[in-house]
């Protein structure tokens, strides 16, 4: 499996040195990562894990959403289509802690605790108490701090709301749009994203609040140094850093993959055809 490199590190990195985010950090990172999600939800995929050591930021500044071992196809409804629990204790919605079927809503609750956290440094229900965390997270309001911008509380306390149905970005279309369109509507006019032009936001031309320093696209600055240290082994064991160790020829390790770019990509369950 090959995978984009974001020489960026991950935003629970960058949470952790800058303690919290500015505002403007904070509303930008959630912009991209609102529109992400809205179109997983597009494609009847439900995220299941959103958190920021999920979300990745690539040497501009921009943020990806990664790491999709959760997420289940196939849901088409805003508030039915999955039962399985699962996801980050921290973040999971409150219709997986009382066992009821959920659906894309459960995103939007997850997107709402991850906004917060990128304002205030934590999550609003953390206790290190599993227990008392969910019974918090089932029963308890949010408690926002002294200065807390009154759009940023007002996004994140419908983004909270207890009710699936009530939550923003969950409303029900009434003009024959899809539940995307109409939830992507309803976060683009909301006050919180007030300063957002969404044509360059989508076209990726805005500049990010911030831009790491990295030296070349294959700089390991923010990656922490566990996974560095870690072995690069193929399925035999062999060290593939040590090319001659591991019998490869000069580095060319894919020579013999079947798949070229060019080729036409063959639907899930047909064989490739000589």
């Amino acid at each position: 499996m090959i995978m984009d490199y974001y020489a960026g590190g991950c935003l629970f990195f960058h949470l952790r040195r800058q303690r919290r985010f500015s505002f403007e950090q904070a509303c930008f990172y959630a912009a991209e990562l609102m529109l992400a999600m809205n179109y997983l939800h597009s494609l009847d995929i439900i995220y299941r894990d959103v958190k920021l050591e999920n979300v990745l930021m690539d040497k501009n500044g921009h943020v990806h959403l990664t790491d999709f071992g959760l997420s289940k196809e196939g849901v088409n409804d805003n508030f039915s289509g999955a039962e399985t629990f699962c996801g980050t204790a921290e973040y999971v919605a409150p219709e997986l802690l009382q066992q009821k079927p959920y659906g894309k809503a459960a995103d939007w609750w997850s997107f709402g605790i991850l906004l917060y956290e990128m304002i205030v440094g934590k999550t609003p229900f953390f206790s290190r108490n599993r227990s008392q965390m969910f019974h918090s997270i089932t029963n308890n309001q949010v408690n926002f701090p002294n200065g807390f911008p009154p759009d940023a509380v007002d996004i994140i306390t419908k983004l909270l709301h207890k009710d699936p149905k009530e939550r923003i970005g969950c409303s029900t279309p009434e003009d024959g749009s899809t539940l995307e369109e109409a939830s992507l509507k309803e976060f683009q006019a909301h006050p919180y994203f007030a300063k957002i032009d969404w044509d360059k936001m989508m076209a990726k031309t805005l500049d990010p609040p911030y831009k790491p320093t990295v030296k070349n696209d294959m700089d390991t600055k923010y990656v922490h140094k566990v996974f560095l240290q870690q072995p690069v082994e193929d399925e035999k064991g062999n060290d593939v850093i040590n090319q001659d160790e591991a019998g490869y020829d000069d580095g060319k390790h894919f020579a013999d993959f079947e798949f070229n770019q060019e080729d036409e990509m063959v639907p899930a369950g047909e064989k490739l055809k000589d």
